[in-house]
């Protein structure tokens, strides 16, 4: 998609990140748990003997475009298919992967931040950003030389980013295994979608097994009407759960549950560097995580910072936000045009609602007049009623039955049973309806 020498640059950085983390992490004595683990990508036929042959003729195929990438480590290898390697056989190895834990990662990184004399400031709401200025909610201004929206998706009405990249929900489960029952790597398979599997310490006894995957497009593959007045509850947790002990033998209790959004661009890249189209020479983005938001996260500061700094980058004009998109992504930006358009027709469209009555704790859209209302209904059966139009850019939002929250499929903001937005790129609250 992107040809032989920009594949090389993005291996580059992606290893860059992994060896500027690890210098950091040494630096700084930040206690986060970072090792070098190998990395496995396996078949996802199960069941079978022998790796099929369409399998394996991918898998090779793979090994040559990363050996050219320079990903030279790379090998194929047979783990001989025990329980400690979740039943894998023939795989591609990719040596000297990083892993960590985030949390206490970002926790040594902001005492970083301020101990080499960076502040920072949470819990202000930024409303505007432009020019040499950030305005906050309640009116206050920061001056500043330049402005960097790190936001996963950027808090702006800029299609020439939004149309470039669409949001996915994906679930994980943590499940308990026994100390040394399964190899200490990562794992990722070829299914579609794909599933992914990490290992996390938890007690003296026991690993965490961390398994995600069966991704989906926000607010979409709901298999419900979404102006019906009772919507019926999904287990989006049963598939991985039943994935990982169908793998690892071993797992036992399920302790925890958890779901995200990542932000996938069109052409596999991540957006980083100066807002696209917009005359303001001070803005910068960071966005298009593609699920790996630690090691773009990563990328994009270094990308962004040498930008502002006037520094040349090897990177920035691989990850550019205003570079053309390549042939063979004409498709994936089509889709998300027509998600958009769907929304809209949805919102445009009549629908005749004969009752509001629901089940305590559970919400819909419904229609009252020409309005569409997202409609909650708390434990007491007290009715919640706000404007179901999105603020960002009005797209018509969707009942999360899983999370209990108010989804955008455009372009993936959330509100939470009570209209708050809890997650960008929209920055207000659903409109409340007051005369409900």
């Amino acid at each position: 998609m992107h040809g032989a020498e920009r594949t090389k640059l993005v291996a580059q950085s992606l290893m860059g990140a992994a060896d500027w983390i690890e210098k950091v992490v040494k630096e700084e004595k930040i206690e986060c748990e970072f090792m070098r683990v190998p990395a496995y990508l396996y078949p996802h036929a199960t069941g079978e003997s022998s790796m099929p042959t369409t399998a394996k003729s991918a898998l090779k195929k793979e090994l040559d475009a990363s050996v050219k990438a320079g990903l030279t480590g790379t090998k194929w290898v047979d783990l001989g298919g025990g329980p400690e390697v979740g039943g894998i056989t023939e795989c591609l190895e990719f040596q000297g992967s990083a892993e960590f834990h985030p949390l206490m990662y970002l926790e040594g990184l902001a005492a970083a931040v301020e101990k080499h004399g960076g502040k920072i400031y949470e819990g202000t709401k930024a409303w505007k950003a432009e020019d040499d200025k950030v305005e906050t909610e309640d009116g206050k201004v920061v001056r500043c030389k330049a402005h960097v929206m790190a936001t996963n998706s950027p808090c702006n009405h800029n299609l020439a980013v939004h149309s470039r990249q669409m949001p996915y929900r994906s679930y994980v489960v943590g499940l308990l295994v026994p100390r040394d029952a399964v190899k200490r790597a990562m794992y990722w398979d070829t299914a579609e979608p794909y599933h992914y599997t990490r290992l996390e310490n938890w007690d003296d006894n026991n690993m965490l097994l961390i398994v995600g995957g069966e991704d989906h497009k926000t607010g979409s593959l709901w298999p419900y009407d979404p102006y019906a007045k009772q919507v019926p509850g999904i287990n989006r947790y049963a598939k991985p759960e039943k994935y990982a002990r169908s793998r690892w033998t071993s797992a036992g209790a399920t302790v925890l549950r958890w779901n995200g959004q990542v932000m996938e661009p069109a052409d596999m890249l991540w957006l980083h560097g100066l807002n696209p189209v917009v005359p303001d020479p001070n803005s910068y983005i960071i966005t298009g995580d593609s699920g790996q938001g630690m090691t773009g996260g990563t990328i994009g500061g270094m990308v962004v910072a040498d930008l502002i700094l006037g520094r040349k980058n090897p990177y920035a004009d691989v990850y550019s936000p205003s570079r053309p998109p390549p042939i063979g992504t004409a498709l994936e930006i089509a889709e998300e045009g027509a998600i958009v358009a769907a929304s809209f027709a949805e919102r445009a469209l009549p629908k005749v609602t004969l009752s509001y009555d629901m089940d305590a704790d559970s919400g819909a859209i419904v229609q009252k007049g020409l309005e569409k209302v997202a409609l909650y209904t708390d434990e007491s059966k007290k009715q919640h009623a706000f404007s179901a139009i999105c603020p960002h850019l009005g797209c018509l939002v969707h009942w999360n039955s899983t999370e209990k929250t108010f989804d955008c499929p455009c372009h993936g903001s959330h509100f939470d049973r009570y209209g708050k937005v809890i997650n960008g790129p929209a920055k207000a609250d659903l409109k409340p309806i007051e005369d409900w």
